[in-house]
């Protein structure tokens, strides 16, 4: 081997003034919004056993280091090949872009900026030098939109996971926290870094670094950990053919879903602490089932889990892995498609809320039969999408910088349910406690951040309309995007001379046409020829869609009786406009309020539970 460095730089001192290259077999960026959350979730529960409101910024000087893993590099004259560590190192340039547009401060926003992209002669580079991303990037950088139909699916995926950022960013910090991340992120967060100077150098690290073969994954260690105390082979080979076939129908729903099922077993039945982000305490059981569970297991055994001789062990998998893997994986296939009883997970799953799976499990006791373990079921995933959906249109946070305590607290109050309507009880207090709700006096507002939060608000609002409709779209099909999907389309095209007379402003026009109540979802071939048009013109072509949009022409209530008969059991104020402005505008926004509050009715969860 040639000559082979090592260093451990921060964020900031690995991307500034270098360029970096990917080769061409690795360029396509495959991460998920899964590996983007986690990610994110470890970088802040990192930064905020740190940070405390109130703190200056001088402070970051002082916070926790976080170690974020190696990444392997070739240098190439000027520029270093990345060989190992490009998904991490683009999730983080769509990171810092994120923060950058969130900062007021320019010079921090500056600083931010020569991590990404460095200028020279007027010519912008950016610090991960790939041509097929350079019109994706720039749009991102610049703040212009792009076209995503004529992107090569990497491109778009990046796109999906920069959306994903900058939700997961708003969800997980307040925004006062920002500029204190920022710094954090940029000179606290390190790396290690492998530098070789010959490609083959390179990739024999890589092979040396990755060979599977040299390391167990946490499920693998609990398992031959488990496996040793049974003392019956036939037990043994029972139990090993029990977790074997779980593994593999969870592999079969994604990578490391094995990590994710133990995890949520373990958090919801049997965590009791958690170091709620306190810096310098010792890692609670909720850390350690995350980072170390196979370890966690071993020291909780006897007075935590019960297992004290070895046919305890065989039951701890035939029974209790069994019947709770079973069900995260039932669970995780919900979240992926539309299944009848449990289109409440996949609502949830959509927005990117994870910890549903923990609080499920918590309420299932091993041996409930399918049908309580449904209504169970049914019911928690009813409260945490009342819950999130109701913090949404509050403007408040649901990532798990946000929710994460309030929902383990609550998972060790589920686990003492004794019944079906009990936990419906409990639950149904709990949401009433938040006291939160739809009231008009805080519009619910789209803007630049929140948009595939609106467009999925919109689904469901829509698609609650259209349920009892032959035919009628499903939240699947109206969250679909592209040429055969679904455009969020402004009943009030952006012409602000049309209304002068109503609004005092361009700007006061601007937010108030990004109203929840003046959105409509439209199929993209439709949306595009005639979204520019008056609302006279336009709302004829409305008639042709969606329930929602339709309602707006009289001619609907007379096409469609149910319609009205519709409006009439929910209480809807259901009816047509023919000139659409500031005061129909406020009209429409009351009626949404009025389709949100029954969507999202804390009555669900007791109707949810008796199902």
């Amino acid at each position: 081997m040639e000559q082979i460095t090592s260093d451990t730089p921060s964020i900031s001192k690995l991307l500034s003034d270098t360029r970096y290259n990917i080769d061409y077999y690795q360029r396509e960026y495959r991460w998920e919004r899964k590996q983007a959350e986690q990610l994110l979730n470890d970088l802040f529960s990192a930064f905020l056993e740190s940070y405390e409101e109130g703190h200056e910024r001088t402070a970051v000087e002082q916070y926790g280091q976080y170690f974020l893993g190696p990444i392997i590099l070739n240098r190439r004259e000027s520029v270093k090949d990345i060989v190992d560590g490009q998904q991490r190192i683009t999730t983080l340039s769509l990171l810092l872009i994120a923060l950058r547009r969130r900062i007021q401060d320019e010079e921090q926003r500056n600083t931010i900026a020569n991590l990404v992209v460095t200028t020279k002669y007027g010519q912008r580079t950016f610090t991960l030098d790939v041509p097929e991303r350079a019109s994706c990037m720039e749009a991102l950088y610049a703040e212009q939109p792009l076209d995503l139909d004529s992107q090569d699916p990497s491109v778009r995926n990046i796109l999906d996971r920069f959306a994903d950022v900058e939700e997961l960013l708003d969800g997980g910090l307040e925004p006062s926290a920002f500029p204190h991340f920022a710094d954090w992120l940029m000179y606290r967060v390190m790396l290690v870094t492998v530098v070789a100077t010959s490609e083959a150098d390179a990739y024999t690290i890589f092979e040396t670094m990755n060979d599977r073969g040299l390391r167990l994954t946490a499920p693998e260690m609990l398992r031959g950990y488990l496996l040793s105390r049974i003392e019956s082979a036939a037990d043994r080979s029972a139990a090993s053919d029990v977790w074997k076939q779980r593994v593999t129908d969870l592999a079969e729903i994604g990578k490391e879903e094995d990590v994710d099922a133990i995890q949520a077993w373990l958090r919801g039945r049997h965590a009791e602490t958690a170091s709620r982000y306190v810096s310098g305490i010792e890692p609670r059981d909720y850390e350690r089932i995350g980072n170390e569970f196979h370890r966690w297991v071993r020291d909780v055994e006897k007075q935590r889990l019960g297992l004290h001789n070895s046919s305890d062990f065989a039951d701890f998998i035939r029974s209790d892995f069994d019947f709770y893997v079973g069900w995260y994986a039932r669970l995780r296939r919900a979240a992926e498609t539309t299944t009848e009883g449990l289109e409440t997970v996949e609502y949830i799953a959509s927005q990117g809320f994870t910890l549903q799976y923990s609080l499920s499990l918590a309420a299932l006791e091993v041996g409930d039969s399918e049908e309580i373990a449904l209504r169970k079921i049914r019911a928690i995933t009813a409260y945490i999408d009342i819950l999130i959906h109701r913090r949404l249109w509050n403007s408040m946070r649901i990532g798990q910088t946000a929710l994460r305590f309030p929902l383990f607290d609550l998972g060790r109050k589920v686990r003492s349910t004794k019944s079906v309507d009990q936990l419906a009880n409990l639950l149904t207090d709990e949401i009433k406690s938040n006291e939160l709700d739809f009231s008009p006096n805080w519009p619910f507002v789209r803007n630049r951040r929140n948009g595939n939060i609106v467009r999925r608000m919109l689904a469901r609002l829509t698609s609650f309309l259209e349920r009892d409709r032959p035919g009628g779209a499903t939240y699947a099909e109206l969250l679909t995007t592209g040429r055969n999907g679904y455009d969020v389309e402004h009943v009030l095209a952006d012409k602000p001379e049309r209304y002068a007379d109503e609004y005092a402003s361009e700007v006061e026009f601007a937010e108030e046409r990004n109203w929840i109540g003046g959105l409509l979802l439209i199929p993209s071939s439709v949306n595009r020829s005639y979204g520019a048009l008056a609302y006279e013109d336009k709302r004829k072509h409305y008639l042709k869609e969606n329930w929602l949009a339709a309602s707006l022409h009289e001619t609907a209530y007379t096409h469609n009786p149910q319609l009205r008969r519709f409006a009439e059991i929910h209480g809807l104020n259901l009816q047509p406009h023919t000139h659409f402005g500031r005061a129909e505008l406020k009209t429409r926004q009351e009626l949404y309020e009025q389709i949100a509050a029954e969507v999202w009715s804390v009555d669900r969860i007791a109707d949810e539970a008796a199902s």
